[in-house]
């Protein structure tokens, strides 16, 4: 996942900030578990790196419920039925978020 920018005004001037996919990731996942949780889906990636990312959201986020995975085939291109599998696996859970594209970076993120 590449970098998100985005605007922060501070008093009257207005600066551009970096944060990464994982900061995005982290700080939301983080709000979520503080405020008594929510649900959520992981589609991409493996079925080994999405089972890995559920078991670290479990001792991460234990509130943070993972309502859902889905590993589409890796191709260029999705078909309709594709696209279809995705949405009915995404719909059938009604998750709170959904993350897209999900990013190694979380796996090797060390929390201080």
């Amino acid at each position: 996942m590449g970098p998100v920018l985005f605007w922060r005004r501070k008093s009257l001037v207005a600066t551009l900030e970096r944060v990464t996919g994982t900061d995005v990731f982290i700080g939301l996942n983080t709000t979520l578990e503080r405020e008594g949780g929510a649900s959520c889906f992981f589609l991409g990636s493996t079925e080994a790196t999405l089972e890995k990312i559920v078991q670290r959201m479990r001792i991460d986020f234990p509130h943070v419920r993972v309502a859902g995975t889905y590993s589409p085939p890796f191709k260029t291109e999705f078909d309709d039925n594709d696209n279809n599998q995705m949405i009915e696996a995404i719909n059938a859970v009604k998750p709170d978020v959904l993350w897209v594209g999900i990013m190694g970076g979380y796996l090797d993120y060390e929390f201080a």
